[in-house]
């Protein structure tokens, strides 16, 4: 379980989904959709103010990261800085 995490990815959200939710993760066309059930559950899109379309590399994928909507931008954009830098350094084995 996720635990209401401040910032998560479609990936990160695959990893610990059920076989159901991760077949429709992986469908191309729910990608849009995604934004809208993210919304539902209070999430919104963290645009990485470095990136022009918005996206943060994550173990080198370009990826989407949402946040909490009750958090400030400036919060959300905090929020996924610190989930990049988890990320990455748990990749690293640190």
């Amino acid at each position: 379980a996720l635990n209401d995490p401040a910032a998560v990815t479609a990936a990160k959200i695959r990893m610990v989904a059920g076989d159901a939710l991760g077949k429709w993760l992986d469908e191309p066309k729910n990608g849009r959709r995604l934004a809208v059930r993210m919304a539902e559950a209070g999430y919104t899109r963290a645009a990485n103010p470095t990136n022009a379309q918005g996206l943060w590399s994550i173990k080198s994928r370009r990826q989407v990261i949402y946040a909490r909507k009750t958090l400030p931008e400036r919060d959300r954009i905090t929020a996924a800085q610190e989930f990049v830098a988890k990320e990455e350094s748990w990749s690293m084995g640190a």
